[in-house]
Protein backbone atom coordinates (compact mmCIF):
# COMPACT_ATOMS: atom_id res chain seq x y z
CA UNK A 1 0.00 0.00 0.00
CA UNK A 2 1.44 3.32 -0.88
CA UNK A 3 1.43 6.24 1.40
CA UNK A 4 0.36 9.39 -0.63
CA UNK A 5 2.62 12.64 0.06
CA UNK A 6 0.52 14.85 1.83
CA UNK A 7 -0.33 12.68 4.30
CA UNK A 8 2.64 12.40 5.76
CA UNK A 9 3.41 16.14 5.91
CA UNK A 10 2.79 17.49 9.90
CA UNK A 11 2.40 21.33 9.34
CA UNK A 12 6.00 22.22 9.15
CA UNK A 13 4.56 24.84 6.35
CA UNK A 14 2.21 25.67 8.85
CA UNK A 15 4.60 26.49 11.48
CA UNK A 16 7.57 28.21 9.42
CA UNK A 17 4.79 30.86 7.22
CA UNK A 18 3.96 31.64 11.34
CA UNK A 19 7.90 32.56 11.86
CA UNK A 20 7.62 34.38 9.22
CA UNK A 21 4.22 36.29 9.36
CA UNK A 22 5.41 37.24 13.25
CA UNK A 23 9.14 37.92 12.48
CA UNK A 24 7.30 40.70 9.61
CA UNK A 25 5.40 41.65 12.11
CA UNK A 26 7.88 42.77 14.64
CA UNK A 27 9.92 44.41 11.71
CA UNK A 28 6.80 46.49 10.92
CA UNK A 29 6.00 47.77 14.27
CA UNK A 30 9.77 48.64 15.32
CA UNK A 31 9.38 50.58 11.71
CA UNK A 32 6.71 52.35 12.80
CA UNK A 33 8.15 53.23 15.82
CA UNK A 34 11.08 54.64 14.37
CA UNK A 35 8.78 56.80 12.42
CA UNK A 36 6.86 58.46 15.36
CA UNK A 37 9.98 59.04 17.37
CA UNK A 38 11.95 60.83 13.84
CA UNK A 39 8.42 62.80 13.35
CA UNK A 40 8.38 63.89 17.08
CA UNK A 41 12.41 65.02 16.97
CA UNK A 42 11.35 66.99 13.64
CA UNK A 43 8.74 68.69 15.55
CA UNK A 44 10.31 69.58 18.69
CA UNK A 45 13.21 71.13 16.13
CA UNK A 46 11.00 72.73 14.37
CA UNK A 47 9.18 74.22 17.90
CA UNK A 48 12.83 75.32 18.94
CA UNK A 49 13.84 77.01 15.80
CA UNK A 50 10.39 79.08 15.94
CA UNK A 51 11.00 79.96 19.47
CA UNK A 52 14.72 80.82 18.43
CA UNK A 53 13.10 83.01 15.75
CA UNK A 54 11.00 84.55 18.44
CA UNK A 55 13.97 85.00 20.56
CA UNK A 56 15.83 86.66 17.88
CA UNK A 57 13.09 89.07 17.42
CA UNK A 58 12.86 90.58 20.66
CA UNK A 59 16.02 91.14 20.48
CA UNK A 60 16.50 92.76 17.31
CA UNK A 61 13.43 95.11 19.19
CA UNK A 62 15.75 95.88 22.09
CA UNK A 63 18.10 96.82 19.94
CA UNK A 64 16.38 99.36 18.10
CA UNK A 65 14.88 101.04 21.56
CA UNK A 66 18.19 101.45 22.59
CA UNK A 67 18.90 103.70 19.24
CA UNK A 68 15.66 104.90 19.07
CA UNK A 69 16.69 108.54 18.80
CA UNK A 70 12.96 109.77 18.76
CA UNK A 71 12.90 108.82 22.66
CA UNK A 72 16.22 108.42 23.87
CA UNK A 73 17.06 106.58 26.68
CA UNK A 74 19.21 107.86 29.21
CA UNK A 75 21.62 106.49 32.07
CA UNK A 76 18.89 107.27 34.45
CA UNK A 77 16.12 105.71 32.67
CA UNK A 78 16.46 102.34 34.01
CA UNK A 79 14.08 102.14 36.21
CA UNK A 80 11.76 99.53 36.04
CA UNK A 81 8.59 101.38 37.85
CA UNK A 82 9.17 103.82 36.05
CA UNK A 83 10.28 102.22 32.13
CA UNK A 84 8.80 98.16 32.18
CA UNK A 85 12.13 95.96 31.01
CA UNK A 86 14.74 99.17 31.75
CA UNK A 87 16.48 97.73 35.06
CA UNK A 88 19.84 99.29 36.99
CA UNK A 89 22.87 97.52 37.85
CA UNK A 90 21.96 94.75 40.52
CA UNK A 91 23.76 94.58 44.01
CA UNK A 92 26.48 91.78 43.82
CA UNK A 93 25.29 88.86 44.81
CA UNK A 94 21.48 89.40 44.38
CA UNK A 95 19.66 86.95 42.05
CA UNK A 96 20.00 87.70 38.32
CA UNK A 97 16.69 89.72 37.47
CA UNK A 98 15.89 87.58 33.74
CA UNK A 99 16.24 84.38 35.66
CA UNK A 100 13.48 85.39 37.53
CA UNK A 101 10.23 84.00 36.42
CA UNK A 102 8.35 87.28 37.52
CA UNK A 103 10.15 88.99 35.07
CA UNK A 104 8.63 87.46 32.24
CA UNK A 105 5.00 87.88 33.32
CA UNK A 106 3.26 91.34 33.45
CA UNK A 107 5.21 94.62 33.09
CA UNK A 108 8.63 93.31 34.64
CA UNK A 109 9.40 92.73 30.73
CA UNK A 110 8.76 94.76 27.04
CA UNK A 111 6.19 92.67 25.18
CA UNK A 112 7.52 92.81 21.64
CA UNK A 113 4.46 93.34 19.10
CA UNK A 114 1.10 91.60 20.81
CA UNK A 115 -0.02 91.10 17.22
CA UNK A 116 2.80 88.04 16.65
CA UNK A 117 0.93 85.89 18.96
CA UNK A 118 -1.39 85.22 15.87
CA UNK A 119 1.59 83.84 13.96
CA UNK A 120 1.66 80.86 16.26
CA UNK A 121 4.29 81.36 19.42
CA UNK A 122 3.02 80.30 22.13
CA UNK A 123 3.59 83.43 24.21
CA UNK A 124 4.55 87.13 22.46
CA UNK A 125 8.28 87.97 22.30
CA UNK A 126 9.69 90.19 25.27
CA UNK A 127 13.02 91.40 26.22
CA UNK A 128 14.78 93.32 29.02
CA UNK A 129 17.20 95.42 29.16
CA UNK A 130 20.35 95.84 32.11
CA UNK A 131 23.01 98.01 33.29
CA UNK A 132 25.66 96.50 33.91
CA UNK A 133 28.38 99.07 34.38
CA UNK A 134 30.84 101.35 33.14
CA UNK A 135 34.25 100.66 32.10
CA UNK A 136 37.45 103.02 31.05
CA UNK A 137 38.63 102.66 27.81
CA UNK A 138 40.80 104.54 25.43
CA UNK A 139 44.25 104.44 23.50
CA UNK A 140 46.53 106.14 26.53
CA UNK A 141 45.88 106.93 29.90
CA UNK A 142 45.12 110.79 29.11
CA UNK A 143 42.81 109.99 26.14
CA UNK A 144 40.79 107.68 28.43
CA UNK A 145 36.82 107.46 28.24
CA UNK A 146 33.92 105.40 29.87
CA UNK A 147 32.16 103.10 27.97
CA UNK A 148 28.67 102.27 29.48
CA UNK A 149 27.65 98.57 29.37
CA UNK A 150 24.22 96.61 28.90
CA UNK A 151 22.67 93.35 28.63
CA UNK A 152 19.94 92.58 26.17
CA UNK A 153 18.33 89.28 27.75
CA UNK A 154 15.87 88.39 25.13
CA UNK A 155 13.07 85.66 25.55
CA UNK A 156 11.27 83.55 22.31
CA UNK A 157 8.60 80.94 22.64
CA UNK A 158 7.72 78.09 20.14
CA UNK A 159 4.29 76.81 19.49
CA UNK A 160 3.84 75.11 22.79
CA UNK A 161 4.45 76.22 26.32
CA UNK A 162 7.22 73.49 26.47
CA UNK A 163 9.47 75.44 24.28
CA UNK A 164 11.24 78.92 24.92
CA UNK A 165 14.65 80.16 24.04
CA UNK A 166 16.55 82.80 25.82
CA UNK A 167 19.26 84.87 23.94
CA UNK A 168 21.85 87.25 25.93
CA UNK A 169 23.77 90.21 24.58
CA UNK A 170 25.86 93.10 25.83
CA UNK A 171 25.52 95.85 23.98
CA UNK A 172 28.30 98.73 24.21
CA UNK A 173 26.23 101.95 24.63
CA UNK A 174 27.96 105.16 23.94
CA UNK A 175 25.46 107.59 24.04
Amino acid sequence: MNISPISRQHGAVLIISLVILITLTGVGVSVMNNSLVEEKIANNQRDMDTALQAAEVAMKAAEDRILDTANPLTWDSFDPTVNPGLYPEQAPGSDEIWRLKATWNGSGSVVVNPSVQAQGYYENPRYIIERIGEIEEGPSMTERRMIKMLRITAKGSGTSEKSSVFLQGHYRWEN
